[in-house]
């Protein structure tokens, strides 16, 4: 009699499977992720770029006695490009939206949001060129920065991130 050799392995049938739970496992693994490491990643570029304008614009003032008329004037000297945010061409909503804050003479800040228009960086001098705020819209209403902003939360601008000398 003839043995018949018995091939290891798995069938096309056993592999199809095997790959279609791991096709299933993955799209519920993506859906429940969703946009949250994005936004965090967007929110914390959003945060750095603020910190370094607020640097950039110490040092400016440093060498001139006063704040620049726009963010512009930094680049080359003192950052190498005008910082843009990570969704400038996206309409900003809720929150964000609303009258812009302002700055007076005596460093004092008329709250606001970030007024009208897209995701940017707003930037706003005193008149007499001793105080600014900067200010962008975070998409993470929960962000932890929120809460050392330069301006208490208040109704309609809870998700605006602002710096205030």
């Amino acid at each position: 009699m003839k043995k018949i050799k018995q091939l290891k392995g798995f069938t096309l049938i056993e592999l199809l499977i095997v790959i279609a739970i791991i096709g299933i496992l993955a799209g519920i693994l993506f859906v429940s992720i969703g946009q949250s490491p994005l936004v965090k990643s967007r929110d914390t570029k959003r945060t750095a770029d603020l910190q370094n304008l607020r640097l950039a614009l110490t040092l400016y003032y440093t060498d001139n006695n006063q704040y620049p008329a726009t963010l512009a004037n930094l680049a080359p000297t003192y950052v190498p490009a005008t910082p843009v945010d990570p969704r400038s061409t996206i309409a900003m909503t809720g929150t964000c939206t609303g009258v812009a804050a302002t700055i007076a003479d005596t460093g004092a800040i008329t709250a606001g949001g970030m007024g009208a228009g897209n995701y940017n960086y707003k930037y706003s001098k005193s008149s007499n060129n001793q105080h600014f705020i900067l200010q962008t819209c975070l998409e993470d209403g929960n962000n932890s920065v929120l809460t050392t902003d330069s301006i208490s939360t208040g109704a309609g601008r809870e998700n605006v991130f602002d710096i205030a000398i």
